[in-house]
């Protein structure tokens, strides 16, 4: 789980963020919290609607929150806690301090059930981890609010917020799912993860600018006007593509040179190559820089050589 955090981590700095926080806290201490209000396991439906308006702390307050729990309904399925019941909740939420405090608060809170002991010796481990491998305490933190997946996680659970971009909502977030795998299998497999919410990630990194849109991954233009060098431009092609160059043969309708280009023009294509039947004669090829406007010709062996340093 630890190495789940890193990887998270790790994950977050590669991809130019600084400021995030991976927030994390433990589905015992959640079933501890939810037994000891009497609602039964965190996975009951009062649990459930209990961690659901808990959820929404942020919004509406602690009074909105102590509101929507005292609230009475015909609907049996309403929680209609009690002023005792609210006072556990205020404790459990507004527990403050460094890691360290808020693990030696957690029992006095919880009691001493079975679950509540794994759930804070389980963050205590973790910590303990995550201190030994210098994760920055910048980017993670115990926080008891976090309720993911209460139908099949079963320890340890992680979300990752930005905190330029908080509106957002989680980028990153997974768990320990232990029970999981055994509902579609008969192997009995431990398991814990993570997983990336793609298209929230990739709207951050645009609108922090972290990213530039392209209107084209193609990076080398062949341009095709002799149909008798076609398979020359495959062997070019495939060169290139084996270095890690994106590459592609022109394919359109067009048939001109200039016409050719002129889509290489169109999609920002930063290169583009020249074969001709003068060039193949010669054993060389021309490769134009479409960025300086500047054009070399070079033996065939030095093509990926010198498309290499014009991308750099």
């Amino acid at each position: 789980d630890a190495e789940i955090i890193w990887l998270m981590w790790s994950t977050m700095t590669a991809l130019g963020f600084n400021r995030f926080v991976i927030r994390f806290n433990n589905r015992k201490i959640l079933n501890a919290l939810s037994e000891r209000l009497g609602l039964g396991d965190a996975s009951s439906s009062s649990a459930k609607q209990f961690f659901r308006i808990l959820d929404k702390l942020d919004k509406i307050n602690w009074e909105g929150v102590k509101k929507e729990l005292q609230s009475v309904s015909e609907d049996a399925s309403v929680l209609q806690m009690n002023d005792e019941q609210c006072e556990l909740v205020k404790s459990f939420i507004e527990m403050t301090g460094s890691v360290e405090e808020l693990l030696e608060k957690l029992p006095a809170v919880l009691g001493e059930s079975e679950a509540a002991s794994e759930g804070v010796a389980e963050l205590r481990e973790i910590v303990g981890y995550l201190l030994a491998i210098d994760i920055p305490r910048t980017n993670w933190k115990i926080d008891l609010s976090v309720a993911r997946g209460l139908d099949y996680y079963t320890g340890p659970v992680f979300e990752t917020i930005l905190l330029d971009l908080p509106e957002i909502g989680s980028v990153c977030s997974g768990g320990r799912y232990d029970g999981l795998v055994e509902r579609f299998s008969s192997a009995k497999l431990p398991a814990t993860g993570t997983s990336i919410g793609v298209d929230r990630l990739f709207a951050a990194m645009e609108k922090m600018e972290l990213v530039q849109g392209r209107k084209t991954v193609t990076d080398v233009l062949i341009i095709d006007f002799d149909k008798t060098l076609r398979g020359e431009y495959l062997k070019l092609a495939k060169d290139l593509r084996t270095a890690g160059i994106a590459t592609e043969i022109y394919e359109g309708m067009e048939r001109s040179f200039k016409g050719q280009l002129a889509y290489a023009v169109t999609l920002d294509i930063p290169v583009v190559i020249i074969l001709g039947g003068d060039e193949a004669q010669k054993g060389v090829i021309t490769i134009k820089d479409m960025r300086k406007r500047a054009q070399v010709t070079v033996p065939r062996m030095d093509v990926i050589m010198r498309v290499q340093s014009l991308l750099k």
